[in-house]
């Protein structure tokens, strides 16, 4: 069985990635915020575009059941009752930067511009902590 690779660089939360699937944690104190982007014409705009993945909060029903899921690392599930659970899709072939030829660094930094230039015009900004990048709302950082 592969283990699972579990992301450390999202202060709100963190990613679990799961040979099928990729489960993200947001903390209850971020879980407004998040969802209120998910909801947001923002987001829908985006997604639509294919410029971010789709997401899905997970029912109480899919995260009880994931307490008893082997695949899951020990610790991983929120304990607040009050964080959420929410699903990406699976990306089949992820790359890194430190992979890519210069015309790929080059398309990545245009593409985030062109999302950070959209966020900004639904009320919504770009940060990036390390090199993850994550939505909030301008001067209210999750």
């Amino acid at each position: 069985m592969t283990r699972p690779v579990v992301s450390f660089r999202d202060p709100a939360g963190a990613c679990c990635v799961l040979p099928n699937r990729v489960l993200r944690g947001v903390s209850a104190a971020a879980r407004d915020e998040f969802e209120a982007f998910l909801g947001s014409p923002t987001a829908a705009a985006l997604e639509q575009r294919a410029l971010i993945l789709s997401t899905r909060r997970l029912t109480p029903q899919e995260r009880q059941a994931l307490a008893t899921d082997p695949s899951i690392p020990p610790g991983w599930l929120p304990a607040d009752p009050a964080a959420a659970l929410f699903e990406h899709p699976r990306i089949p072939f992820p790359s890194y930067p430190h992979e890519w030829p210069p015309e790929m660094l080059w398309e990545a930094g245009r593409l985030t511009l062109e999302i950070a230039r959209l966020a900004l015009a639904g009320g919504w900004g770009l940060r990036t902590p390390r090199r993850s990048i994550s939505c909030s709302r301008p001067g209210r950082p999750c």
